[in-house]
């Protein structure tokens, strides 16, 4: 009895190993073997793995591509599986010589604000390796969302004192869509936006931080963290750092927003259910060349 069991399970192992090879099939076709000298250019696992949130003037978005061989320069067809109208996709994606990573833009100018656009791109065969394990893949699929900016209140009032005189300035404090991304417009009456995200939990009870994502230079200091209010879309270099005038008659210089001081907790933070918050800057006074630091500006709407 046992033999005749054992026997059928032999057999039905068979079976099922023929069953289960591809081989066997009279439809099989072997993939295509990989070209010797193939670059194995591939989508970067860094790529966003969901949609991607920008603000109406944000008019395109980068993929980053890699490859396993950077000896040549290289122009690599791109192939556009699908996209959404609106969406325009490049037919290359360039490499230097040497250059193990590059990017290509994905532009849309024409896309409906509010709608989620899709796209699909795929290596051209001729550089893509599918057998060799990387950090990505030969295909990336993506897609885009452009959403428009939501007025949370236009009375955000800073209490902003430093050199014997006090003076209360008025923002508009906006939120990209329903993300985490904000913004307060013209902060402190310069000529720029503060763009943050709201971050974790401060050091204080009830308050998040402030983390700055656009419109900003790190502060390269090894004693605190912050950042300098930088111009994005300046021309130049020197036109990073433009100049203003507080409602008061100063002249600033620059401004370097100070998050974070090791040992003394966080020092930038917002709690947009208590509607209220506080920044923390150093300042340099154009006229004379005044440097103020640590101004302590609490907000509140």
């Amino acid at each position: 009895m046992n033999r005749i069991l054992t026997f059928a399970w032999i057999m039905a192992a068979a079976l099922c190993a023929a069953s289960c090879d591809d081989k066997n099939d009279d439809n099989y076709e072997p993939a295509a073997a990989t070209a010797a000298d193939c670059m194995g250019v591939y989508f970067d696992s860094s790529n966003s793995k969901g949609t991607v949130t920008v603000s109406e003037e944000v008019n395109s978005i980068e993929v980053t591509l890699s490859r396993k061989v950077t000896d040549e320069a290289a122009s690599v067809p791109i192939t556009c599986v699908s996209k959404a109208e609106g969406l325009v996709v490049p037919a290359t994606a360039e490499f230097a010589a040497g250059e193990a990573t590059t990017s290509i833009a994905i532009t849309f100018d024409g896309i409906q604000p509010s709608v989620v656009s899709n796209f699909a791109l795929a290596i051209d065969e001729r550089y893509a390796d599918h057998y060799t394990q990387v950090d990505g893949a030969t295909t990336y699929e993506g897609s885009v969302l452009r959403a428009a900016w939501k007025t949370i209140s236009e009375n955000v009032v800073f209490n902003v004192s430093f050199g014997g005189t006090t003076q209360e300035i008025t923002s508009t404090l906006q939120q990209l869509g329903d993300t985490d991304r904000f913004r307060f417009k013209n902060f402190l009456d310069s000529p720029m936006d503060m763009y943050f995200k709201v971050g974790a939990e401060s050091s204080y009870a009830g308050y998040n931080k402030i983390e700055p994502y656009a419109n900003y230079d790190p502060y390269e200091g090894t004693e605190a963290n912050g950042f300098y209010l930088a111009d994005d879309n300046a021309e130049t270099e020197d036109d990073r750092y433009p100049t203003w005038q507080l409602p008061n008659g100063t002249g600033v210089n620059w401004i370097c927003i100070l998050l974070s001081y090791p040992g003394y907790g966080d020092y930038s933070y917002i709690s947009l259910d208590k509607q209220a918050g506080r920044v923390s800057i150093f300042m340099m006074e154009t006229a004379s060349g005044s440097y103020y630091n640590y101004i302590y500006i609490n907000f509140k709407w």
